[in-house]
């Protein structure tokens, strides 16, 4: 391990300490929901906040340097899904980038993700409603996402001890996290379109 400061200290010594994976998605979430409120306050906006937040993730032993394109590093790489309680303007990978958790191609989406199916029957029945009789957003975004394990020293940590006790390493990362009753109020929402 490295002696030289992180670049995401400041992240970790505020949101940490970060042992596995499950605890960076929650991180993650309580960063977005900060600066969220923080953007609210600054520009008196409405407020907004994160109600879920899924990522599919694979462990890779050899994942191209961010930092320095030569150098190969362990790290995860997939894809994140964000979801927020109401529209977003901007890219959320901005308020990650001090994190340590990389966002890179995507955008406004439901694609391929856990709230695709729910996205396309807002749209379907959403067709020909008025503004003012909608009542919820899909402010959904997809991306490719990766993060380097030495980013995260808790995370490193684990795994330098799973390797000494023989343990397997998570290879696959799988993290699913919504706010209580999303699923029901999706559903409750569609049932309403389809009444107009």
């Amino acid at each position: 391990m490295s002696t030289q400061p992180l670049f995401n200290q400041a992240f970790l010594d505020r949101y940490g300490p970060i042992m596995t994976c499950e605890e960076l998605g929650h991180a993650l979430i309580r960063v977005l929901d900060d600066r969220l409120a923080a953007r609210a306050q600054e520009r008196e906006v409405r407020a907004n906040r994160v109600i879920g937040l899924h990522w599919d993730m694979n462990y890779t032993k050899s994942l191209p340097g961010w930092h320095n394109a030569d150098k190969q590093a362990a790290g995860y790489v997939g894809k994140i899904w964000i979801r927020f309680a109401h529209d977003y303007v901007g890219n959320p990978g901005m308020m990650l980038r001090e994190t340590g958790y990389r966002i890179g191609v995507g955008g406004y989406s439901t694609w391929q993700g856990p709230w695709q199916d729910r996205g396309r029957q807002f749209n379907q029945y959403e067709a020909g409603v008025p503004y003012n009789l909608r009542k919820r957003d899909m402010a959904a975004f997809a991306f490719a996402s990766q993060f380097y394990v030495e980013d995260f020293p808790g995370i490193d940590q684990t795994f330098l001890m799973a390797k000494l006790s023989d343990q397997p390493i998570i290879v696959d990362s799988r993290f699913k996290w919504e706010v209580p009753g999303l699923e029901q109020e999706d559903e409750d929402y569609i049932a309403y379109l389809k009444e107009l």
